[in-house]
C-alpha cells in the first residue's frame, strides 16, 4: 500500500510506531487512541504514514474462540522506512517476488543445500546405522547465524527419535565446527538472523 501511495521514507530511518486496534466479528476496525504523546511526537513521521495508510487496509481476519468469531484487541509495531526498503523484482521462472533491496542474505559456502548436506553427514556419524532400526528419522533444527557469520544458539525442536544428552552435545559442537556462514547484512550493516532446518535421515 506504501509503495502504490508513492509515499517517502522518513527522514530518520529507526522511526517507527505501535498502533492498537480493535478488529470486530464484522471485520471493520477501530482504533486505539494512543494517549501517549510523547512517543507520537518522537515518531511523527512514522505516525502520519501509518495513521493514512492503515484505514485502506482491508480484508481482516477476526478472532475465533472456542469456536465464535469475537472481537479482538490487536496492535502492531511499523517502522515506515523497513517496508518502503521493499520492492517488486521477477524471479528468472517468471515469478513475482516481494524483495527487501537493502537486505542481504547468510551466505554458506556452497550454499544452504551444501549446508543441509554438511549437517546430515555429521548428524549421521553420531546416529550409526548399527544403533538405528529401519525406518525414517526427522529432526528439526533452529539455530542463529551471528553477525560474525558463526553458527549459536543451536535446539533440537522437533524430532521422531529422541538424542542422549551427549548425543545432542556432540551434534552441536561438530556443527559449530562447520564452515563459517557470510552473515546477513541490512544497509551494509551485519545483523544476526535464524534459520529453521529440517533434517531426513532414512536407514534400510
Amino acid at each position: 500500500m506504501m509503495l502504490e501511495d508513492n509515499i517517502k521514507a522518513c527522514e530518520n530511518p529507526e522511526e517507527k510506531y505501535k498502533i492498537g486496534f480493535i478488529v470486530y466479528p464484522d471485520k471493520k476496525v477501530k482504533y486505539v487512541k494512543d494517549f501517549d504523546t510523547l512517543s507520537i511526537k518522537n515518531n511523527q513521521c512514522a505516525y502520519d504514514i501509518i495513521k493514512k495508510v492503515f484505514p485502506k487496509l482491508k480484508n481482516w481476519n477476526p478472532a475465533v474462540y472456542n469456536n465464535t468469531i469475537v472481537p479482538a484487541v490487536a496492535s502492531a509495531e511499523i517502522n515506515p522506512s523497513d517496508i518502503l526498503d521493499y520492492e517488486f523484482k521477477t524471479s528468472p521462472a517468471g515469478v513475482k517476488m516481494f524483495t527487501n533491496r537493502n537486505l542481504t542474505e547468510p551466505q554458506y559456502p556452497g550454499g544452504l543445500s551444501k549446508f543441509r548436506i554438511d549437517v546430515a553427514n555429521v548428524l549421521m556419524k553420531i546416529v550409526s546405522k548399527k544403533s538405528m532400526q529401519d525406518g525414517t528419522y526427522f529432526f528439526k533444527i533452529k539455530f542463529d547465524v551471528d553477525e560474525l557469520g558463526s553458527i549459536q544458539n543451536l535446539s533440537i525442536i522437533e524430532a521422531n527419535y529422541q538424542l542422549s544428552t551427549s548425543q545432542v552435545e556432540q551434534l552441536f559442537r561438530n556443527i559449530k565446527k562447520l564452515n563459517k556462514f557470510t552473515s546477513a547484512t541490512k544497509k551494509g550493516v551485519p545483523k544476526k538472523s535464524f534459520y529453521t532446518l529440517p533434517i531426513t535421515l532414512s536407514f534400510e
